[in-house]
Protein backbone atom coordinates (compact mmCIF):
# COMPACT_ATOMS: atom_id res chain seq x y z
CA UNK A 1 0.00 0.00 0.00
CA UNK A 2 3.13 2.48 -0.88
CA UNK A 3 3.27 5.04 -2.87
CA UNK A 4 1.54 8.62 -3.08
CA UNK A 5 -1.91 9.70 -3.15
CA UNK A 6 -2.57 12.00 -5.63
CA UNK A 7 -5.35 14.80 -5.79
CA UNK A 8 -6.15 16.60 -9.13
CA UNK A 9 -7.48 19.73 -7.19
CA UNK A 10 -5.71 21.06 -4.03
CA UNK A 11 -7.52 22.40 -1.74
CA UNK A 12 -5.99 25.02 1.61
CA UNK A 13 -6.97 22.38 3.81
CA UNK A 14 -5.17 19.52 1.73
CA UNK A 15 -2.05 20.83 3.43
CA UNK A 16 -3.17 19.78 6.28
CA UNK A 17 -3.97 16.53 5.58
CA UNK A 18 -0.06 14.22 5.39
CA UNK A 19 -0.15 11.50 3.18
CA UNK A 20 0.69 8.74 5.92
CA UNK A 21 -2.65 9.79 7.34
CA UNK A 22 -4.40 9.43 4.22
CA UNK A 23 -2.63 6.00 3.64
CA UNK A 24 -3.75 5.00 7.16
CA UNK A 25 -7.14 5.84 6.21
CA UNK A 26 -7.08 3.40 3.61
CA UNK A 27 -6.28 0.63 5.28
CA UNK A 28 -9.29 1.59 7.90
CA UNK A 29 -11.70 1.32 4.94
CA UNK A 30 -9.98 -2.47 4.31
CA UNK A 31 -10.39 -3.35 7.58
CA UNK A 32 -14.02 -2.36 7.46
CA UNK A 33 -14.50 -4.58 4.62
CA UNK A 34 -12.67 -7.31 5.80
CA UNK A 35 -11.77 -7.22 9.28
CA UNK A 36 -8.38 -8.22 10.95
CA UNK A 37 -6.57 -7.05 8.15
CA UNK A 38 -2.92 -6.11 8.22
CA UNK A 39 -1.09 -3.40 6.59
CA UNK A 40 1.60 -6.39 5.75
CA UNK A 41 -0.74 -8.25 4.10
CA UNK A 42 -2.35 -5.05 1.71
CA UNK A 43 0.28 -5.63 -0.62
CA UNK A 44 -0.26 -9.25 -1.90
CA UNK A 45 -2.06 -9.70 -5.00
CA UNK A 46 -5.68 -11.15 -3.68
CA UNK A 47 -6.12 -7.49 -1.37
CA UNK A 48 -5.12 -5.75 -4.77
CA UNK A 49 -8.93 -5.03 -5.79
CA UNK A 50 -10.48 -4.20 -1.97
CA UNK A 51 -7.27 -2.03 -1.85
CA UNK A 52 -8.08 -0.20 -5.23
CA UNK A 53 -11.96 0.22 -4.29
CA UNK A 54 -10.59 1.53 -0.74
CA UNK A 55 -8.16 3.97 -2.34
CA UNK A 56 -10.90 5.19 -4.78
CA UNK A 57 -13.13 5.87 -2.01
CA UNK A 58 -10.75 8.14 0.27
CA UNK A 59 -9.78 9.57 -3.01
CA UNK A 60 -12.92 10.99 -3.76
CA UNK A 61 -13.57 11.77 -0.62
CA UNK A 62 -10.47 14.41 -0.06
CA UNK A 63 -11.11 15.72 -4.18
CA UNK A 64 -15.22 16.36 -3.21
CA UNK A 65 -14.96 17.52 0.55
CA UNK A 66 -14.75 21.39 1.08
CA UNK A 67 -13.06 20.78 4.95
CA UNK A 68 -11.38 18.57 6.73
CA UNK A 69 -13.88 17.43 9.35
CA UNK A 70 -16.33 17.13 6.46
CA UNK A 71 -13.37 14.23 4.89
CA UNK A 72 -12.94 13.00 7.94
CA UNK A 73 -16.90 12.72 8.57
CA UNK A 74 -17.32 10.66 5.27
CA UNK A 75 -14.58 8.51 5.34
CA UNK A 76 -16.31 7.58 8.61
CA UNK A 77 -20.01 7.76 7.55
CA UNK A 78 -18.31 5.13 5.04
CA UNK A 79 -16.32 2.78 7.53
CA UNK A 80 -19.07 2.92 9.50
CA UNK A 81 -21.74 1.25 6.48
CA UNK A 82 -19.53 -1.15 5.65
CA UNK A 83 -19.50 -2.48 9.12
CA UNK A 84 -22.86 -2.52 9.19
CA UNK A 85 -23.03 -4.33 6.00
CA UNK A 86 -20.48 -6.63 7.18
CA UNK A 87 -22.44 -7.25 10.52
CA UNK A 88 -25.48 -7.84 8.83
CA UNK A 89 -24.23 -10.43 6.34
CA UNK A 90 -22.40 -12.40 8.77
CA UNK A 91 -25.78 -12.39 11.16
CA UNK A 92 -27.40 -13.22 7.85
CA UNK A 93 -24.65 -16.36 7.49
CA UNK A 94 -25.87 -17.20 11.06
CA UNK A 95 -29.01 -17.26 10.66
CA UNK A 96 -29.01 -19.41 7.77
CA UNK A 97 -26.53 -22.04 9.11
CA UNK A 98 -29.09 -21.86 12.41
CA UNK A 99 -31.90 -22.69 9.41
CA UNK A 100 -30.32 -25.54 7.82
CA UNK A 101 -29.33 -26.89 11.16
CA UNK A 102 -33.07 -26.76 11.94
CA UNK A 103 -34.42 -28.17 8.84
CA UNK A 104 -31.78 -30.79 9.00
CA UNK A 105 -32.79 -32.15 12.83
CA UNK A 106 -36.45 -31.96 11.63
CA UNK A 107 -35.73 -34.02 8.67
CA UNK A 108 -34.49 -36.73 10.13
CA UNK A 109 -37.56 -36.75 12.68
Amino acid sequence: MSGHIQSTELKHWHETVPNELRQHLVHTIVQSIIPGTQKATLIEPRLQNVVNFARSIEEDYYAASSSRSEYYRCIADKVYQFVKEMENIREGCRNQDIYEDITDRLARL
